[in-house]
């Protein structure tokens, strides 16, 4: 998607992270982005990882998977150094409400036992369509640290 207008990381609180994107783009793209495997394989991850594995049940009590091949990522450049491993992240649908909210658990492998709620709310404002994701607080770090890692794509 491209049209990334603004992006912003808030921490409203000692248990709360934003992510907030506004995009120059329909509602129902925002959305799919959120929850179409063929969407999420081109934004999700670090650049330079692979994405191997997006499976995506989207309804309520329904999974998702997501699989990277991960490359090492020293200093900015891109895999130099050649694979390093797998890093997964998994978790179920609380709630779907297309176009508008999608709410589901998410827990990485590097990270056992630590599941949080993840929230993604698409709304509209006066120069497109704003998502905002909520992250748990027990993932904050790896959000963090994978976010750092990601240019806008």
């Amino acid at each position: 998607m491209n049209g990334i207008e603004t992006r912003q990381v808030t921490t409203p609180s000692a248990t709360e992270i934003v992510m907030t994107r506004t995009f120059a783009a329909p509602r129902q793209l925002v959305f799919d982005a959120f929850t179409k495997p063929e969407l999420i394989r081109r934004w999700l991850g670090r650049r330079g990882d692979e994405m191997i594995v997006c499976d995506v049940d989207l309804r309520v009590g329904g999974a998702y998977r997501y699989v990277w091949r991960l490359r090492a990522n020293e200093h900015g450049r891109r895999g130099e150094r050649g694979v390093v491993g797998t890093f997964r992240e998994l978790g179920t649908f609380r709630e779907v409400d297309p176009p508008e909210r999608v709410v589901c658990t998410e827990s990485f492998d590097d990270y056992p036992g630590e599941t949080a709620r993840r929230v993604a709310p698409v709304a509209s404002v006066a120069n497109g369509l704003r998502a905002a994701v909520r992250p748990g607080v027990r993932s904050l770090r790896v959000v963090v640290e994978a976010d750092r890692g990601r240019a806008a794509r």
